[in-house]
């Protein structure tokens, strides 16, 4: 079979797919996400929006690889009896074509092929889409555009009633072509071939499933021969006297001429008419190498006196509507869009919103769906923002590709501030494709179709030239295009400040506004802080590795962050786990991730790294995130006259909408309770506070906290009215009475054996390394087996379970920096107790000792052992006292555990503490786990990590 061309004669003879400079054939120019509206009115009330959707069930058929396209594929009509139909949008990896395929940096190629951009394998899986589609007769007059949302993909060609129409690469953002002169009225034909690996796959190589279709929507839009090209509104404001400036550039497209018009009108959030934001524009005459030329450009600015601003805690949003009107004024096309006032400069290491500093308190997002993969709806989206909101998380790093345009509006809508990234990521061949000539196109092309189609959108803060893609040449021609056509925002690149070790923050001013690093050490934060003269704020673009049980140490990278001016916050790695669902035999469903499609390259479940699990339910870890990001601070100034101290960590809006309350406990037991009077303090600002606290009686011992709580009295589009805003625990120092005498018990005479004691109400038997094998009182046995010291724990997956379970050369990857192998080598996982000596003594106050000298030896590793001496006390109460000293060499410091288990018998499941909870929490992630007193069974205590 030979190739069809995909759009003209010259890429018949070349494999397209393997050619960079190629960025597409015949593709529209990047534009806004604009809709078509015939009236003004239209536009306002966003109404009978001009366009079709081909949405839906398209005939497809997979072939192994592109050459196999069957050379009558793009014809109309054609057998398609024994295609099958699979849903646009939808991916063909997740019905049952090829599979996923999950890999990190590495490319998805077999091992044996070479990594050589821009080549791929021949055999290379290539789908065929095929569709029947409809021209109302009213549109024989209009010019007509198809547009391709997104197509997961290398490249895909495009064909209509069996003509070559043009080639899109670039799997996230739009690709839209003329089709007027291929499409008639009534019934045409529509046949997509979409090739699995491309050259863009050296660029596509984001830490994320590699899956494969049109996952985004198809439309048919009209426009008059004369339309609307594209627009750039914008609002900035100025923060000392709440003025704003309407800012729009327009284009026209198609013939035009002298006499055309734009006309804007600005709506406020009431719905009202802006007063003097009317505006007739005409497209003026340029001057082009000495001849007068039209090119159909204008501009326009309005200035308003007073203005609501926008920012993520009030998301006010006008609406501008632009109108194209003919020399003799009538209307021939109308769009909107939303536009929010808002200013982003940078001032004195700081990064400003509307003049104020915000700490990015941010999440890493990938696109995921655990049922359709890379496919989202609006209501998959605003699930996503919901659970965000509701544990304040205020920004969003879009990684590491532009997202669908809705995702946009609803972050306009709701209030996230928006780091919008290029669809760059060159992990694989980091320090090299960034610096090759092929590839020059390809990075400005990205970045430059970014930037025209979400320009309009206050959200985004910031763009990002990409994502682990090193930094050369390619990357400086896009920020030189962006600077020059949206200098309103500031500019990420995380490979310009040399990521990964902390010299080296300092350069590159031009490439990068921001210090921006993965995964920074506190201290070389602090010191960045305290020791570089920057005028950069530093926002780490990822820290926090989110995967399995972890964020341990969040708290303390936010003590830096809010205690070192300079320091301002960043993005967690990451949302959401990737799990993707599937169904055994008996019908129960799990979820996968790498290599569970015996893929041959994959990086495990490395995937699974997120926040909430891939239907969103929160991880334990996110009530560490919820604490910390919080709105208001608390401190108990006096304990005794039970004062305390309120902050506000709004940036724009006051407390007056927190409703508070207070708990006066005991032992984590409520003792009084009252309401927080209401404290309408200014952003930033401190109150101190009288709370009408009875001082209780307490009993030696006793420990006594104040829990304060607070809801949002808002209702908060999302997730309502009345949410829990902040709970912060203080503990409080109140005086005790004196020890008091102990409560008499129960005392008895101890009968010693040669492995255990017997009393009237107990007995306790140990074994030769005096470990307890028997705990029994008043007939019941409780202890099935005390174990003694343990040195191991189940590992998380950020200690390194994926290269333990990729490779089980525990000697090489013990070199590397996940513990997990070394603790393997080590033989952590199964250690041996050897007993050098057991001493027993009858002590005169009637107790009985049991000394034990131990050693705790790895099996893989032999010398080394860790050394203890262990001493049980057994009192006449049958009360327990046991003491552990331990001495560890210095060559197996790094230990996973060293702590002591205990294995009780069956039926032994309720749990009660007094202490963090309710949930997970640990001694490096407790700050939103306040302590209190909890009950549990045993088996809610059990945390399914993926």
């Amino acid at each position: 079979m030979t190739h069809p061309s995909p759009a003209n004669n010259v890429l018949s003879s070349c494999r397209y797919w393997e050619f960079p400079e190629l960025t597409g054939v015949n593709r529209l120019p990047g534009r806004a996400t604009l809709p078509v509206y015939l009236t003004r009115d239209d536009a306002l009330a966003q109404r009978n929006a001009q366009s079709l959707s081909l949405d839906g069930n398209w005939d497809f058929q997979l072939v192994s690889k592109p050459e196999e396209t069957p050379e009558d594929f793009p014809t109309c009509p054609i057998n398609t009896a024994d295609w099958k139909a699979l849903p646009v949008p939808g991916l063909w990896t997740m019905h049952g074509y090829d599979a996923p395929q999950y890999t990190n940096y590495e490319l998805p190629f077999n091992d044996h092929f070479p990594h050589d951009e821009p080549r791929v394998p021949t055999e290379n899986p290539t789908g065929l889409y095929r569709t029947i589609f409809h021209i109302p007769t009213a549109w024989s007059d209009k010019r007509l555009v198809l547009e391709f949302a997104g197509v997961e993909a290398g490249c895909f060609a495009v064909w209509v009633n069996g003509e070559a129409v043009g080639l899109g690469k670039d799997s996230r953002l739009p690709s839209a072509f003329d089709i007027t002169k291929h499409v008639q009225a009534g019934e045409n034909t529509l046949a997509v071939q979409c090739i699995k690996w491309a050259d863009t796959t050296y660029i596509e190589d984001q830490d994320h499933w590699r899956q494969y279709g049109i996952n985004r929507s198809v439309t048919i839009y009209p426009t008059e021969m004369t339309y609307i090209q594209d627009c750039f509104c914008h609002g900035s404001y100025d923060a000392h006297d709440g003025s704003g400036i309407f800012s729009a550039e327009f284009h026209m497209g198609g013939e035009g001429g002298d006499g055309w018009t734009f006309r804007t009108h600005l709506v406020d959030p009431d719905g009202n008419d802006v007063p003097h934001s009317h505006q007739q524009q005409p497209i003026p005459w340029q001057l082009f190498s000495h001849t007068a030329e039209h090119d159909g450009r204008a501009k326009t600015q309005i200035a308003l006196p007073q203005v609501a601003a926008w920012n993520h805690e009030t998301p006010t949003l006008y609406r501008a509507v632009i109108e194209l009107c003919d020399p003799q004024g009538q209307v021939v096309e109308a769009t909107s869009c939303r536009v929010g006032f808002r200013s982003v400069t940078l001032e004195q290491k700081e990064l400003r919103i509307n003049g104020e500093m915000v700490y990015i308190r941010g999440v890493n997002r990938h696109d995921h769906h655990e049922r359709t993969g890379m496919v989202l709806s609006r209501a998959d989206i605003e699930e996503d923002l919901r659970v965000m909101k509701a544990h304040h998380i205020n920004a969003i790093r879009c990684s590491h590709y532009p997202n669908d345009p809705m995702f946009y509006d609803l972050c306009d809508e709701h209030g996230f501030l928006v780091i919008d990234e290029a669809n760059i990521e060159s992990h694989h061949t980091y320090s090299k494709t960034c610096h090759n000539p092929q590839y020059a196109a390809a990075f400005l092309d990205r970045g430059m179709r970014m930037v025209l189609r979400d320009r309009n959108h206050p959200c985004i803060i910031g763009w990002s030239t990409g994502n682990e893609s090193g930094y050369g040449a390619n990357i400086d021609a896009m920020v030189g295009w962006i600077r020059h056509v949206d200098p309103t925002r500031i500019i990420h690149t995380e490979g310009a400040i040399c990521a990964w070790v902390g010299q080296g923050w300092d350069l590159n001013h031009f490439a990068t506004d921001l210090v921006c690093p993965m995964y920074p050490e506190i201290s070389d934060m602090v010191k960045w802080a305290t020791e570089v003269d920057d005028p950069r704020p530093f926002i780490a673009c990822e820290y926090s590795h989110a995967m399995g049980n972890s964020n341990g140490s969040l708290a303390d990278y936010w003590e830096a962050f809010e205690s070192h001016h300079g320091l301002q916050g960043g993005f967690i790695w990451e949302w959401i786990d990737h799990g993707l669902v599937r169904t055994n035999e008996h019908g129960e469903e799990y979820y996968v991730y790498g290599g569970d499609f015996d893929e041959k390259v994959h990086a495990a479940d490395f995937v699974c790294d997120g926040l909430v699990w891939p239907d969103r339910t929160p991880h334990p870890a996110m009530d560490e995130v919820k604490f910390l990001f919080q709105p208001i601070a608390a401190e108990v100034v006096n304990g005794e006259t039970f004062l305390i101290k309120l902050r506000s960590k709004y940036n724009y809006v006051s407390t007056a909408h927190l409703k508070g309350s207070w708990e006066l406990q005991v032992d984590g037991q409520t003792v009084e309770q009252g309401a927080i009077p209401i404290v309408d303090l200014a952003p930033g600002a401190e109150t101190e506070v009288q709370l009408p606290c009875t001082t209780p009686q307490l009993i030696n011992g006793q420990e006594t906290q104040l829990k304060l709580h607070w809801i949002d009295g808002r209702d908060i589009p999302l997730i309502g009215c009345d949410t829990p805003a902040a709970t912060i625990v203080c503990p409080l120092d109140l005086p005790c009475p004196p020890q008091s005498p102990a409560p008499e018990q129960i005392q008895s005479t101890l009968t010693l054996g040669d492995s255990g004691v017997t009393a009237e109400h107990f007995s306790i038997n140990w074994d030769s390394n005096g470990s307890i094998t028997s705990y029994c009182v008043d007939g019941t046995d409780f202890m099935h087996r005390d174990l003694g010291t343990t040195l191991w724990r189940a590992p998380t997956q950020n200690d390194g379970i994926k290269d333990w379970y990729l490779n089980h050369d525990f000697e090489k990857h013990a070199r590397g920096e996940k513990p997990l192998s070394y603790w393997m080598l080590w033989g952590l996982d199964n250690v041996q107790t050897s007993c050098a000596s057991l001493e027993i003594e009858h002590s005169n106050d009637g107790h009985v000792k049991v000394k034990s000298h131990l050693e705790h030896a790895g099996q893989r590793e032999p010398s080394n052992p860790v050394q203890e001496v262990r001493t049980l006390t057994i009192h006449s109460d049958g009360s327990l006292y046991i003491e552990h000293n331990y001495d560890i060499p210095e060559a197996i410091a790094d230990l996973p555990r060293l702590g002591t288990a205990w294995m009780l018998n069956t039926g032994f499941d309720q749990v009660e503490w007094f202490g963090h909870g309710p949930g997970e929490s640990h001694n490096d992630r407790h700050a939103g786990s306040p302590i209190g007193r909890y009950a549990s069974s045993v088996r809610d205590r059990y945390v399914a990590y993926i």
